[in-house]
């Protein structure tokens, strides 16, 4: 409160001391294993946000309990997650080939990564908005909407920048849903949408769950590991003994 001197004095006031609280420093880690519905196998996947997760694993699917886990992690205050998707069995990325004008094969496109999710792949070719003849624009639809758009890539040379194969194959700025694997120099005729086909899932056991462990031999930082799909004791023997 605001004190007025009304005279030459000394005026002695005490006030509560005023410590500012120290923020809360995030020191969990999590070691993440299990079944997505999309992404690399047995490769540690930093994600930092429940929206991350999905950018690379998918979304939710019935008996997969991994994202419904990485969810709750995130709501509840985590920042940081090292996530594996075990690998297993008999796993297929859909595929399926792009034509050009005289209906022989000139792209081959692959899913990223095995499982049924890819047979929802549609992909769609259109005219290149740069108005050159061998260019033209590729869009991603998967489960009914654009995900991804590439303008002006080609497939005449492999040295040029908009060369199909180096702009969607890149590790870091390429496609997160599709590969392609250039057949001919020739550009593919439009189309309103080629599906992907026989994807299929990888057969996941408790064994493959806790082999997948091994995975983390290089993160030497997780402070917290879970398993969420591996119900068996053999699976939290696994995690405690490698713990």
């Amino acid at each position: 409160m605001s004190v007025q001197l009304l005279s030459s004095k000394i005026i002695i006031q005490e006030v509560n001391p005023s410590i500012p609280g120290l923020p809360v420093v995030q020191s969990a880690v999590l070691g993440a294993i299990g079944k997505s519905q999309r992404g690399p196998l047995n490769t540690p996947t930093l994600v930092t946000s429940f929206n991350e997760y999905m950018q690379t694993f998918g979304g939710f699917v019935s008996g997969f309990e991994l994202p419904l886990a990485l969810r709750a992690y995130f709501l509840n205050g985590g920042r940081t997650a090292y996530v594996t998707r075990a690998g297993g069995t008999g796993g297929v990325a859909a595929t399926n080939v792009l034509p050009d004008s005289i209906a022989a094969t000139t792209l081959t496109v692959t899913a990223t990564s095995v499982g049924t999710w890819g047979n929802s792949v549609v992909v769609i070719v259109t005219n290149a908005t740069d108005g050159v003849s061998t260019d033209y624009n590729l869009q991603v639809q998967f489960n009914g909407f654009i995900v991804e758009t590439w303008a002006n890539i080609s497939n005449a040379s492999s040295v040029a920048a908009n060369y199909s194969a180096t702009v969607l194959n890149d590790a870091v700025k390429g496609s997160k849903y599709i590969s392609v694997v250039v057949n001919k120099t020739t550009r593919p005729v439009n189309t309103s949408g080629v599906t992907l086909a026989t994807g299929a899932e990888p057969t996941i056991t408790d064994t493959e769950l806790s082999a997948a462990l091994t995975a983390y031999n290089t993160i030497t930082n997780v402070t917290l590991m879970i398993c969420p799909d591996g119900a068996d004791t053999t699976v939290r023997n696994a995690m405690t003994q490698y713990s």
